[in-house]
């Protein structure tokens, strides 16, 4: 990243490294670019390369979003039960001491929560646009939780349109997601603009996250019958041997369309074989990352489907959509670490959802049982605000 926001500094490209004449893009090491191109535009700004504290600011941003958000958009009732979240769950990788954006995929993942609470809320139209416009910034700096705020959006959105039944909450998130389309298809445009600059290597570099080709890898975590290895190269061996073909470099559109012929084909030769792998990993995905381990895990079936139950028979709409986003965002979770990347550095950002899963479904259950018929009304009058 700093040498990125060199190469900006002396007018290189953009979020590129290299020269004078040959520059190569960041992607080919970091396909989420968010970071990649904050610092080049810094650099570009300054005159000068940024240094190891501007990426470590940078991390203290995201993070400060994070727990500052939590406490502005959760609904009041729910204050109390962050408490022991924020004392016990960092929010950030333990396992991973660079200034770099796997630090801090647990204060994404709950940035990415946040957005898609507040969008299925049935905010005004030009809210909706602005939560669009941070959903795709969130999708820049990682890909993976931009989706997974998108699924979770949808998922509150109609967990709450069925309890009210008013347009507005269909509203809000279809103007969030255009915003995000319309800004994706910008993107690709400035992209491909990006890779005909003449002093540009890389003609065939994506410039956005793939998709096939983490499926791909992810099969190499367990073992399976093609043999495959989960590191990069491998990979790009194998898919150029089952091809008949030469390799090529990973995080090009070439290579991420060999991954979608070869994962495909995968599916096709032995479904069952993939279906029985995939689930082999699910225990253990719940059992390593989720907060308390198994017990951690059963506290949190039993709290959420109570806190649900409840919600949804006192007809109760101001925290409810909450429980249901901080489960939506777990579950996905759980699948990335079952089909993409079980690793610690990548899979932690479950403890810290599950965390904060566990809590809002306890601390709802608390509230709806303080008193027959008066629980949904004081959670409405204080959070209406």
């Amino acid at each position: 990243m700093i040498e990125v926001s060199r190469t900006a500094a002396a007018g290189g490209p953009l979020a590129a490294v290299g020269g004078p004449f040959q520059f190569r893009g960041v992607e080919r090491i970091q396909p989420d670019l968010g970071v990649p191109i904050t610092a080049d535009l810094l650099g570009r700004a300054r005159g000068r390369p940024i240094g190891l504290r501007t990426l470590g600011a940078l991390n203290l941003a995201f993070l400060a979003a994070a727990l500052f958000g939590l406490v502005a958009v959760l609904p009041t009732p729910f204050h109390a039960g962050l408490i022991p979240v924020f004392l016990l769950v960092p929010l950030y990788s333990q396992a991973y001491v660079s200034a770099d954006i796997p630090t801090i995929h647990g204060a994404l993942c709950v940035l990415a929560f946040l957005l898609a609470v507040i969008a299925a809320r049935g905010v005004p139209p030009c809210a909706a646009m602005l939560v669009g416009v941070s959903i795709f910034v969130l999708h820049r700096f990682r890909a993976a939780h931009g989706l997974y705020c998108i699924a979770t959006m949808l998922a509150v959105s109609a967990w709450t349109f069925r309890q009210r039944r008013e347009r507005r909450f269909l509203i809000a998130p279809a103007l969030a997601l255009a915003a995000v389309i319309a800004l994706a298809l910008a993107w690709k445009v400035g992209i491909g603009r990006r890779a005909q600059d003449e002093r540009f290597a890389d003609k065939d570099l994506m410039g956005t996250h793939e998709v096939f080709h983490p499926l791909l890898s992810g099969v190499g975590w367990s073992p399976n019958r093609w043999n495959i290895e989960p590191w990069d190269p491998r990979v790009a061996q194998f898919m150029a041997d089952r091809l008949g073909l030469e390799p090529v470099g990973v995080f090009t559109a070439e290579s991420e369309r060999r991954a979608r012929v070869v994962y495909t084909s995968l599916w096709r030769e032995a479904p069952g074989h993939l279906v029985r792998l995939y689930l082999s990993r699910v225990p253990g995905a719940f059992r390593d990352q989720f907060v308390m381990g198994r017990l951690g895990v059963g506290l949190w079936l039993l709290a959420t489907g109570v806190a649900l139950a409840r919600a949804w028979k006192r007809g109760e709409t101001a925290c409810s959509p909450v429980i249901v986003g901080a489960a939506t965002m777990v579950l996905c979770l759980v699948a990335q670490s079952v089909v993409v990347d079980p690793r610690p550095l990548y899979a932690y950002a479950l403890k810290v959802l599950s965390a904060l899963s566990l809590s809002v479904s306890m601390t709802s259950i608390a509230i709806l049982g303080l008193g027959s018929g008066t629980g949904p009304s004081r959670m409405t009058s204080t959070t209406g605000r």
